[in-house]
């Protein structure tokens, strides 16, 4: 009795199999061909770019560095000022490749320049947001010497690292499939506008260092 009870679960277990066996016949062509169809939506998907955003927040962005060329020639040049505006510059930069990082264009100074490259975010997240809060908030005792290193480390450091801010951001936009193909030639311009108007300004600065040493 007990071998024809074993013999009857094998059977059970046989005819399970069987039956298994034609559902995965019909079913498995079917299963793959969903995965297929997965696999290639993933590998099609893209980001969609608003590039009416971008073009606004860089249009934000050339008003400080505007800004800070006006307050550079000016016949007395109010020094905190225009650090004010040139970290603003550098930070509103920064707040763009949060963004094209898949982040809000929000939060804190720390949390935006935490998704920034290595050197941007220590010479102008950490190091020049410091001069902007102690220029800001700050008395400055020997306020000739404050500037003079100030003025020598952007002459000296800070194209290189605005350079990798436009690289970085040039870098991220290729993730993206625009949303409208037209807007990409302005927001190419307005990137060569602020790469010329920084131009300019380092140009000044240097002038106003060699006429005042």
């Amino acid at each position: 009795m007990l071998i024809i009870q074993f013999y009857r679960c094998d059977s059970l277990l046989y005819l399970l199999q069987v039956e298994y066996n034609k559902g995965m016949k019909y079913l498995a062509p079917l299963f793959l061909c969903f995965l297929c169809l997965l696999l290639f939506s993933c590998a099609m998907y893209e980001p969609v770019l608003n590039t009416g955003v971008v073009s606004s927040h860089l249009t934000k962005t050339l008003e400080f560095i505007s800004v800070a060329i006006i307050l550079l020639g000016l016949k007395k040049v109010h020094w905190r000022s225009v650090y004010n505006r040139l970290y603003y510059f550098y930070y509103s930069l920064a707040q763009l490749a949060h963004s094209l990082n898949g982040n809000e264009m929000k939060g804190t100074h720390g949390k935006i320049w935490k998704t920034s490259k290595d050197k941007p975010k220590t010479i102008f997240g950490k190091d020049f947001y410091t001069v902007r809060e102690k220029s800001d908030y700050k008395f400055i005792e020997n306020e000739g010497d404050f500037i003079k290193t100030t003025n020598e480390i952007i002459l000296n450091e800070h194209k290189e690292i605005f350079q990798e801010q436009i690289d970085d951001i040039h870098r991220l936009f290729l993730r993206y499939r625009l949303d409208k193909e037209e807007n990409m030639g302005k927001i190419n311009m307005q990137i060569n506008e602020l790469i010329d108007n920084y131009n300019e300004f380092l140009i000044m600065l240097r002038k106003h260092e060699n006429e005042n040493p």
